[in-house]
């Protein structure tokens, strides 16, 4: 009951919060946003418990079947591999939300940095987003 109430409480204080600053939709999108979160956590969660947090190991080849699995339901064109996978996690998952190139390469497995740099493709909008950053403190 307790875990129930904190996230009530959770949409609560956002809804308090946004409703003097934005629209309904904004605040509706914020409001799924947030649940949305808890439940994908919760769902992991129970996942990792269920195997006390030692999730099975399977081949390349099978992980390789379950990704054209989910590429052909979502309809994605292009063939969905496992250096794919880890490609599109360390570009568009974490550098795109700024996760510092040392932690990337720390959850990849790699031992040397100059591997992981080469996941990280620099994109216009980090450039734009950087020189904003700066104008706003200069």
């Amino acid at each position: 009951m307790g875990k129930i109430q904190s996230n009530l409480f959770r949409i609560d204080t956002i809804s308090s919060e946004s409703t003097t600053n934005s629209t309904d939709s904004e605040l509706i999108h914020k409001i799924c946003n947030v649940v949305y979160r808890m439940l994908t956590i919760d769902k992991a969660m129970n996942i990792l418990k269920r195997y006390n947090y030692l999730l099975p190991v399977i081949s390349n080849q099978k992980y390789n079947m379950y990704l054209k699995v989910v590429g052909a339901y979502c309809n994605v064109k292009q063939k969905l591999t496992s250096h794919v996978a880890r490609h599109t996690f360390a570009t568009t998952v974490t550098l795109a939300n700024g996760v510092p190139i040392e932690i990337i390469s720390k959850m990849l497995g790699h031992t040397n940095i100059q591997t992981t740099q080469l996941y990280a493709k620099i994109c216009h909008y980090d450039v734009d987003r950087e020189f904003d950053r700066l104008n706003h403190i200069l």
